[in-house]
Parts: structure tokens; sequence; C-alpha cells
């Protein structure tokens, strides 16, 4: 009969318990340095949380018109003919051009004037400084701009995005009436010469 021999095997649960026996002792050892690497480490990152303002964006969506209609008198589409020759309508995108609108300065003032914004000093906050935290994206594929604001007041972003919409909103619809009007009156001293 044969005889087998056991050997007792040593694996890695003897190989891990040494290290973790190791790893306590030199713990044991270097606690004051280690407790102070950790709270240090622990007190930074709470300072650096709480001395952050917090700052908060508010965003708003237009749609514009890519190609501008050509204001309507009451005419079919033989008006659209007329289009090019009086400056109303045109081939291009007129995104890009609304987004200027957007951020012209009339536009930014009648905004800081409606809403009495002050800078820290409590001076008038300047077209330029209200152009700082103000982004205007167009969504890409799409007619639809997207207005945002960041401001440390949630109240203020918001306020902020709705009167420049709306203040932009009311320039077109008085640009777009102005032109209708202009159009209207040369077609009117047109026709009797035709």
């Amino acid at each position: 009969m044969e005889q087998t021999q056991l050997t007792r095997y040593s694996g890695p649960q003897e190989e891990d318990d040494l290290d973790l026996q190791r790893l306590w002792l030199a713990l044991k050892h270097h606690w004051l340095p280690a407790v102070l690497v950790f709270g240090s480490v622990v007190a930074i990152a709470a300072f650096t949380t709480f001395s952050k303002i917090p700052s908060y964006e508010a965003a708003g969506k237009l749609l514009v018109k890519d190609k501008q209609a050509t204001p309507s008198l009451g005419l079919s589409e033989q008006l659209g003919s007329f289009a090019g020759l009086v400056g109303v309508g045109g081939g291009s995108s007129s995104i890009p051009t609304e987004i200027e609108v957007i951020r012209s300065a009339p536009i930014m003032q009648k905004t800081i004037d409606a809403l009495e914004l002050k800078d820290e000093q409590g001076n008038p906050l300047t077209p330029g400084a209200l152009l700082g935290n103000l982004s205007i994206e167009n969504l890409e594929g799409t007619e639809v701009l997207r207005v945002a604001y960041d401001s440390n007041d949630p109240q203020s972003a918001a306020a902020v995005v709705n009167q420049l919409m709306s203040t932009y909103l009311a320039t077109k619809a008085s640009n777009d009436r102005s032109a209708a009007a202009s159009l209207r009156t040369f077609l009117e001293k047109q026709i009797p010469t035709a």
C-alpha cells in the first residue's frame, strides 16, 4: 500500500493575514501622523466646499424663424416678389442676426433699467457686465435659441432671463410693425405710378 503524505498548504490567506498584521502594527506605531493627514484632508475639503459662493443659472428658449416672413398686407404670394426689392425677407439664416440683436446694447440697457440691476458697489450695472454672465446659443439643428444667465441669486437670474426675452420680443414686434408700415407706405406710393 502506498502512503501519501499530506502537506500543509500555506496559500494567500496566511499572506493576507501577515500583511494585515503589518498594516495594523504600522498604524499603531504611526497613528498620530495618519490622523493628522486624514483630518487635514477632511478639513481642506470642508473649507473648500463651504467657502464656495453658490452660482445659479436660469435659462429660457426662444423660437426664431430662420427666414423672416414678409409682412402681410392682405396681398397674396405676389408680395414675395417685392421682398428682395425693399429689403424684407432674405435667403440667409437670421439666427446669428437675432443673437446679435439680443446681445445689443439697447436690449441690455432696457433690461437693466426695467430690473434696476446694480453692481456690488450699488452703481447701475453696465451692458458689458450683464453680457459677461449671459450666454446665447442656437440649439443645433433647430431654430431655437437658448438664453441663459448666471447669478449668485436664483431670483435675479430668472428675472434677467425673463426680462431679456420679453424686451427682445417687444422690440422685435415693434420692428416688425414698423417694417410692415414702411412696406405699406412704399407700396401705396408705387401702385398709382404702376
